[in-house]
Protein backbone atom coordinates (compact mmCIF):
# COMPACT_ATOMS: atom_id res chain seq x y z
CA UNK A 1 0.00 0.00 0.00
CA UNK A 2 1.48 3.91 -0.91
CA UNK A 3 0.19 6.93 0.43
CA UNK A 4 1.21 10.41 0.14
CA UNK A 5 0.06 13.51 1.95
CA UNK A 6 -0.54 16.73 0.20
CA UNK A 7 -1.47 19.07 3.27
CA UNK A 8 1.99 20.49 2.79
CA UNK A 9 2.31 20.71 -1.08
CA UNK A 10 1.55 24.31 -2.72
CA UNK A 11 -1.78 24.41 -4.72
CA UNK A 12 -0.49 24.83 -7.90
CA UNK A 13 1.22 21.06 -7.22
CA UNK A 14 -1.81 19.58 -6.05
CA UNK A 15 -3.67 21.23 -9.71
CA UNK A 16 -1.22 19.36 -11.41
CA UNK A 17 -0.87 16.22 -10.05
CA UNK A 18 -4.88 16.17 -10.10
CA UNK A 19 -5.03 16.94 -14.30
CA UNK A 20 -1.97 14.77 -14.82
CA UNK A 21 -3.53 11.65 -12.99
CA UNK A 22 -7.02 12.63 -14.98
CA UNK A 23 -5.27 12.94 -18.09
CA UNK A 24 -3.01 9.28 -17.70
CA UNK A 25 -6.32 7.59 -16.02
CA UNK A 26 -9.66 8.94 -16.97
CA UNK A 27 -10.09 6.15 -19.11
CA UNK A 28 -9.05 3.50 -17.05
CA UNK A 29 -12.41 4.90 -14.76
CA UNK A 30 -14.61 4.95 -17.72
CA UNK A 31 -13.52 1.20 -18.55
CA UNK A 32 -14.07 0.61 -15.45
CA UNK A 33 -10.77 -1.32 -14.74
CA UNK A 34 -9.98 1.24 -12.18
CA UNK A 35 -12.25 2.12 -9.31
CA UNK A 36 -12.40 4.05 -6.43
CA UNK A 37 -12.23 2.63 -3.07
CA UNK A 38 -15.21 3.28 -0.85
CA UNK A 39 -15.87 2.58 2.56
CA UNK A 40 -19.42 3.83 3.43
CA UNK A 41 -22.11 5.69 2.06
CA UNK A 42 -23.81 8.47 4.21
CA UNK A 43 -26.99 10.29 2.98
CA UNK A 44 -26.02 14.15 3.21
CA UNK A 45 -28.15 14.57 6.79
CA UNK A 46 -25.83 12.08 8.17
CA UNK A 47 -22.84 14.24 7.17
CA UNK A 48 -21.99 14.57 11.31
CA UNK A 49 -22.28 10.43 11.30
CA UNK A 50 -19.82 10.62 8.33
CA UNK A 51 -17.01 13.21 10.28
CA UNK A 52 -17.27 11.12 13.24
CA UNK A 53 -16.26 8.10 11.75
CA UNK A 54 -13.42 9.72 9.83
CA UNK A 55 -12.20 11.19 12.59
CA UNK A 56 -12.18 7.89 14.44
CA UNK A 57 -9.97 6.41 11.64
CA UNK A 58 -12.43 3.68 10.91
CA UNK A 59 -12.66 4.16 6.97
CA UNK A 60 -10.93 2.15 4.83
CA UNK A 61 -11.53 4.12 1.25
CA UNK A 62 -13.75 7.11 0.54
CA UNK A 63 -17.16 8.42 2.23
CA UNK A 64 -19.64 8.92 0.21
CA UNK A 65 -22.52 11.54 1.13
CA UNK A 66 -25.51 11.17 -1.29
CA UNK A 67 -28.87 12.87 -1.77
CA UNK A 68 -28.18 16.08 -2.59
Amino acid sequence: MRGSTLRNRPHDYKIALTQNFQAENMDLFEQERLQPVIDSVFDWTEAEKAHKRMEQNLNAGKLVLSGF
